[in-house]
């Protein structure tokens, strides 16, 4: 068995993940339920394309970096080839896509791409697909509905010193201008 981790901020685009900039949240309560609604809402179609190219579905993880500085949270994809002819057949039929995506993604200065270089390594030696591939097989999804703000734990223990309210993070710029009391 040869599972693969794969960041999901690069593979259900227009998505983004990242927790960072939003303040007065309980992150992991957060994470946990985001992680549990995309997987609700998402899983099946997952499962039946991914099975339908040859893959087996995994799971479903929320990673969180240590530091923000290089990454940010992402819900990762967990996958392994099961069969490797219908994989073939599945990315050859999508080659096009995938070789845009590759000329795409080239090295240059300033950049080093972390895809493959070549078509030759889109299955590579340890029998991984590259992330470009799986990008392009799960394009047929449309990820675009799934919004991450429905999905927030907000913390409501810290409230205006004016009126014990919450005021939706608006404290910091004054209660007075959004209090009513």
């Amino acid at each position: 068995m040869n599972i693969t981790t794969y960041n999901g901020n690069d593979i259900f685009k227009p998505l983004n993940f990242g927790l960072y900039q939003y303040e007065d949240i309980i992150l992991d309560e957060t994470k946990d339920t985001i992680l549990k609604a995309f997987t609700k809402e998402y899983q099946q179609q997952i499962t039946d394309t991914l099975e339908a190219s040859g893959l087996k579905f995994h799971g479903l993880k929320y990673y969180s970096p240590a530091f923000y500085n290089f990454s940010t949270d992402s819900i990762d994809l967990e996958l392994e080839i099961t069969d490797r002819a219908k994989l073939e057949a599945k990315i050859n039929t999508i080659k096009p896509a995938i070789l845009k995506a590759m000329a795409d993604n080239k090295s240059r200065d300033g950049y080093m791409a972390t895809t493959a270089d070549d078509w030759s390594d889109i299955i590579n030696d340890r029998g991984q697909l590259d992330i470009l591939a799986v990008t392009e097989i799960l394009k047929s999804i449309d990820f675009s509905s799934f919004d991450l703000t429905d999905h927030l734990v907000i913390d409501y223990s810290e409230t205006c010193d004016n009126c014990g309210g919450y005021h939706e993070g608006k404290e910091e710029q004054g209660a007075a201008e959004y209090c009513h009391d």
